[in-house]
């Protein structure tokens, strides 16, 4: 297959499912909502059903976008959807499972679930992991390793809630987006078992010396660059970069907040461990 990744502009997938679209605001990230402005421009990948107009806030379930997940071809990196959230509340549970069959049924693509809403993803993993475990006779249930599990994080308060909840999913392909990135993160603020450290009294935490990015896979960061943007200081990127750096994590730098992708002479394209470039 014939990638349309474009590392060029910070495009790391292929193809987008956009099988939930709408949504509703969780936090200081969605304040300058992307997917919000191309409802009001009336993208037709946000319309219901015979091509209607509808508010961003309504939430749309597109079944027959399933067959997008079901017939990805081999290599495929497809995001489950950039224009809503699969873990939205309205989202009814029997879509979530109908979702997470297709994905796990095509083996040979790669598909991205990212969320701001990773208690309602903690629950349902925890669900499918005592399902499976109930008619395994020996051994232990593994979750598919092309289903790639990942919270979306702007600031403190985000990374504090979203990384706590993350490291508490029962998965191995966990993933962070830090986009829009609008704050400087203390990472040392959530320890690798998922517990909240107030760095201001506890200079160490239960963790064993190690942090949570010992348990991510890959991690993508980006910087608002449209007209209301928020400026990131490329020190914050440098300091995630060193972060990923020291723990061997993939680091995909997406854009800063003058559109370029370049950070101390260096550009960072670096996908996951297996999956080509």
């Amino acid at each position: 297959m014939k990638s349309k990744r474009d590392h060029s502009i910070g495009r790391y997938w292929d193809e987008c499912a956009n099988v939930v679209t709408g949504c509703t605001p969780v936090s200081r990230g969605c304040d300058n909502c992307w997917a919000k402005k191309m409802a009001a421009r009336g993208l037709p990948m946000l319309r219901g059903k015979g091509n209607a107009k509808v508010p961003f806030e309504t939430v749309l379930c597109h079944e027959e976008r399933l067959d997008k997940i079901r017939n990805a071809k081999p290599g495929t990196i497809m995001p489950v959807t950039f224009l809503g959230d699969l873990f939205h509340e309205d989202v009814p549970a029997k879509f979530i499972h109908d979702v997470y069959e297709a994905m796990q049924d095509n083996e040979k693509a790669i598909f991205l679930v990212l969320t701001k809403r990773p208690a309602r993803m903690r629950d349902f993993l925890c669900e499918i992991f005592s399902i499976e475990m109930s008619v395994i006779e020996y051994g232990n249930f593994c979750f598919p390793d092309n289903i790639w599990w990942g919270v979306s994080i702007e600031d403190q308060d985000s990374y504090n809630k979203r990384m706590s909840t993350l490291m508490h999913c029962c998965c191995e392909q966990k993933f962070v987006s830090f986009e829009p990135l609008i704050e400087a993160i203390d990472f040392n603020e959530v320890d690798a078992y998922g517990a909240v450290i107030n760095t201001k009294y506890l200079e160490y935490s239960t963790s064993f010396g190690e942090t949570v990015f010992n348990y991510l896979k890959w991690v993508i960061a980006g910087a608002e660059t449209k007209a209301g943007k928020r400026p990131a200081d490329n020190n914050w990127f440098r300091s995630l970069r060193d972060q990923c750096k020291e723990n061997n994590v993939p680091f995909y730098l997406k854009q800063l907040t003058d559109g370029s992708r370049v950070l101390d002479a260096k550009t960072h394209s670096e996908m996951p461990k297996g999956v080509e470039a």
